[in-house]
């Protein structure tokens, strides 16, 4: 305990300096941790963030034993749905569960996005305070990695969010191999394994970057023995570590390729991200004023922008200061080629620039699409690629920063560095937007309780993937089974059961289903259909898109609970209805 007061006292700096940032980069976040009278999310406008809400649900169940990591049937009732490529975070699981002990799920979620962030910045500073020596160099650098745009504006992707476990993979491989101990080259295995329960994107970063360190030690040291005996031990650690995430995404075939091609359109990969953060209130409209003036835009989606791929103006300009030194430069190239692979592959398959898109400029990501697609094809948000190059990026700076204090005295102030950390935190900010559920929008849950809730089964309306998501959360508030949901890459055959009912079909398709018109005889079979699976009650959301489109299947038919957002109607509702 002695040891560890000192070790904490020695780095105070860091704890105090990193949680304050945090909070103000962060801020409202750390009020709604406490408060109880409202159930707030830090969403950056979207709804994702109710699908980790889903998780952290599912993910508890899995782990007391009560559910199957890699299929539910709570989705897409009653045949289920694999969720063999949906990630579940689930050391966040882990610790929002607990959270969820003393406070609610919204204050839980909130709290561990601050230690995401936290933890994110520590693990840097840990390693880069390795390199160089120096608390506030390492200060400043956990500050680029830990307080960067992808960590901060992650709230609704704590999976993209979290990951610390990138410099701890590299920093214990480094340790392990200069030091020549094999418990670290073990333990970097082991912890770059565990990333792909977290991140796949950021699984696939580690092992990027740790294959270019195997090579990097590789041209001094391919004659000894000791060398490939520790290469060989991490990679057996890696693989055991990986084996449980992995083997199962890898062993159907014919699911893997659906899930490659879930979508052809690549997001995120234009160029001016790097330079405009195009959240930020202070500096972004400045930058895409800039960016309008200098670059052609033909006013094109904003799909293609990146809110969260900016590097920073201070960053950059350090690393050109430290190319200038001849004794950091050799340092410096290393890690510039190392963040040079990962800028070029978030551009995408054809280059970006502030919105135009020129075909005939073809990039490498779309030559490793064709040669490796297994690896980047999955890469259609390619701004996840960020999560590569943001510790080169921090490396890179820190050493800029040290050949800047050689040669110039005042830059040796701490003063200098807290300004340093000051100007980068303001590019890097971006608000935090949250999303609000009122009690009176889910009081129908409460109402549905009392209907019989152990037997209870859902179809929400209308239908839609946007509209599931929300869906998901009122799910993981209830626990009530539905007919469809929203997971990540969900599988076509997800939807057989609703594409093979008259009733659901239609409403699949945002058509009316009544017993009219000749159909009475298609809608009964259906209607006995979803009362044999088990169905109970439609719940009819009147405010979300799309529902005017299917309203005239309630005509005429009273709903059994009414409300100002739902109308809820129990099946044999509708088979009066037909009847009459």
């Amino acid at each position: 305990m002695k040891r560890l007061g000192f070790i904490l006292r020695d780095h105070i700096h860091c704890l105090a300096i990193t949680a304050v940032l945090i909070l103000i980069m962060t801020f409202p976040t750390i009020e709604f941790v406490f408060r109880t009278d409202v159930f707030w999310l830090p969403t950056g406008k979207s709804s994702d963030v109710f699908i980790e809400i889903w998780d952290v649900w599912y993910g508890g169940q899995v782990l007391n034993g009560s559910a199957d990591r890699f299929h539910s049937n709570a989705l897409f009732f009653p045949e289920g749905v694999s969720l063999v490529y949906h990630p579940i975070n689930f050391p966040y699981v882990i610790v929002v569960n607990a959270l969820q002990t003393v406070m609610p799920v919204s204050n839980a979620f909130c709290l561990a996005y601050l230690l995401i962030i936290y933890l994110s910045a520590l693990s840097a500073y840990v390693y880069l305070l390795y390199l160089f020596e120096n608390k506030w160099i390492a200060l400043f650098g956990a500050v680029i990695f830990g307080c960067s745009p992808h960590v901060i504006g992650h709230p609704h992707h704590p999976n993209n969010a979290l990951i610390a476990t990138l410099p701890w993979a590299i920093y214990f491989f480094h340790r392990g191999l200069v030091e020549k101990r094999w418990p670290l080259a073990l333990a970097s295995g082991v912890v770059t394994g565990l990333t792909s329960i977290i991140n796949i994107y950021a699984y696939i970063c580690i092992l990027m970057t740790l294959g270019g360190g195997i090579i990097a030690f590789a041209r001094s040291r391919w004659r000894e023995q000791r060398f490939w005996r520790y290469v060989a031990l991490f990679l057996l650690a890696l693989v055991v570590a990986s084996l449980w995430r992995i083997f199962p995404m890898l062993s159907d075939s014919q699911s893997f390729g659906a899930a490659l091609e879930w979508t052809d359109s690549e997001r995120n990969q234009d160029l001016i991200s790097y330079f405009v953060n195009h959240r930020n209130p202070v500096v972004g409209p400045a930058q895409e004023s800039a960016a309008d003036a200098i670059f052609p835009t033909d006013g094109a989606s904003a799909r293609r922008f990146s809110p969260t791929s900016y590097l920073g103006y201070a960053p950059l300009l350090l690393i050109g200061v430290g190319l200038f030194d001849k004794s950091a430069r050799r340092q410096m190239l290393p890690w510039l080629a190392l963040a040079a692979i990962f800028l070029v592959l978030r551009l995408g398959s054809f280059l970006s620039i502030n919105g135009m898109t020129y075909q005939d400029i073809v990039l490498p990501k779309h030559h490793l699409n064709i040669l490796l697609p297994f690896i980047f094809e999955a890469f259609v948000e390619t701004d996840n690629f960020i999560i590569g190059c943001l510790l080169p990026l921090a490396v890179l700076a820190c050493a800029g920063l040290s050949a800047l204090r050689k040669r110039l005295p005042v830059t040796a102030s701490r003063w200098f560095v807290l300004v340093l950390i000051a100007l980068t935190a303001t590019e890097y900010v971006i608000p935090v937007e949250g999303n609000v559920i009122r009690g009176e929008r889910v009081a129908y849950l409460d109402w549905l309780a009392t209907e019989n809730s152990e037997e209870i089964r859902i179809i929400n309306l209308p239908m839609g993937r946007g509209n599931s998501k929300h869906y998901n959360l009122f799910q993981a508030l209830s626990g009530f089974p539905q007919a469809e949901g929203a997971i990540s890459r969900t599988p076509d055959e997800a939807f057989a059961f609703i594409r093979a009912n008259f009733i659901l079909s239609n409403w699949y398709s945002y058509l009316p289903a009544t017993c009219g018109g000749g159909a009475k005889e298609a809608f009964m079979t259906a209607l006995d259909e979803l009362d044999a699976t088990g169905f109970t009650h439609i719940v009819f959301h009147r405010l979300r898109p799309r529902a005017g489109e299917i309203g005239e299947s309630f005509r005429n038919i009273a709903p059994a609970h009414n409300d100002d957002f739902v109308a809820v109607f129990r099946l044999q509702d509708l088979r009066r209805s037909c009847a009459s």
